[in-house]
């Protein structure tokens, strides 16, 4: 899980991942999540050295993003980690164990990458997405460029598979719903 912002939108001087949700902090609500589904070996906060310590006081396994460039070069330090992840924003509430599972399911083969797009608009969702180690090159070559944005740096690779949204994920705009802004904030807060 990608916690490495600073919530500029928001505001509160602390990161919305550490803001309390559902009863606890959005973060420790997403790994128990995460963990619930049962779905991988490991469940990580990747995040800036200050909501790294955050995370650790509560408890969670935080790796520190070295960098601090933004989700490019924090997908890239992660596969220099491991051969494959699923990485998903601290501020996606709504995940679903049966969406991942979807996505999953449709990373077969030599596919370095699996990203969600909405079929209306062609916007890709990076940041809830499927990377492997074999698009570590191309996001090294991007990252050196200047790029930051893995929608320009994937853009015409055959390798990688966008996943149409609407055809395969059940009730995406929930499921790809995030928290910006304080009202958003107090949406989360009072949603079940």
């Amino acid at each position: 899980m990608l916690a490495g912002g600073s919530s500029t939108r928001i505001g509160f001087g602390i990161d919305k991942c550490f803001y309390s949700m559902f009863s606890k902090p959005l973060a420790v609500y997403l790994v128990e999540k995460l963990r619930g589904f049962r779905l991988f070996e490991d469940v990580y906060v990747f995040a800036s050295h200050r909501n790294a310590q955050w995370a650790w006081d509560l408890g969670l396994v935080a790796l520190v993003d070295r960098i601090e460039k933004g989700p490019l070069p924090a997908v890239l330090q992660l596969l220099k980690m491991f051969k494959e992840v699923f990485v998903i924003a601290c501020d996606m509430p709504f995940i679903t164990r049966g969406n991942v599972e979807k996505l999953l399911s449709k990373c077969g083969g030599d596919v370095v990458a699996c990203i969600p797009q909405w079929s209306s608009t062609k916007y890709l969702e990076p940041l809830y997405a499927v990377y492997r180690r074999g698009i570590a090159d191309v996001f090294e070559k991007c990252f050196a460029l200047g790029e930051l944005s893995i929608a320009k740096c994937i853009a015409g690779l055959n390798s990688v598979k966008l996943v149409d949204i609407e055809n395969t994920f059940s009730e995406p705009h929930k499921e790809f719903f995030n928290v910006n802004t304080l009202a958003e904030l107090k949406l989360v807060r009072c949603s079940p």
